[in-house]
């Protein structure tokens, strides 16, 4: 599951090439995106992006095929301080 194309590219250019799959957490909530078609979060993780190493989660929205294969996700990456403010 690499990351093939993340915006604002700038910020996050770290990320490109990043294959999801590369850690427990990330890939536990790719699964559970595929089995229940729902969106999922991931458990904590660091983010590529946050130069500070602060705990972050992803948000993943899986995506399919007309067959119900999982042909993509889209994903939103949150370094927690940060959600923390906007919220």
């Amino acid at each position: 599951f690499p990351i093939t194309f993340i915006e604002p590219e700038q910020i996050n250019k770290e990320a490109i090439g990043l294959d999801l799959a590369h850690e427990k957490n990330r890939l536990e909530a790719i699964k559970r995106a595929q089995s229940s078609g729902e969106a999922q979060v991931t458990g904590p993780i660091v983010l590529v992006q946050d130069d500070k190493k602060t705990p972050g989660f992803l948000f993943y929205v899986p995506f399919f095929d007309v067959e119900n294969n999982l042909e993509g996700l889209v994903y939103a990456p949150f370094i927690f301080k940060k959600f923390l403010k906007i919220c």
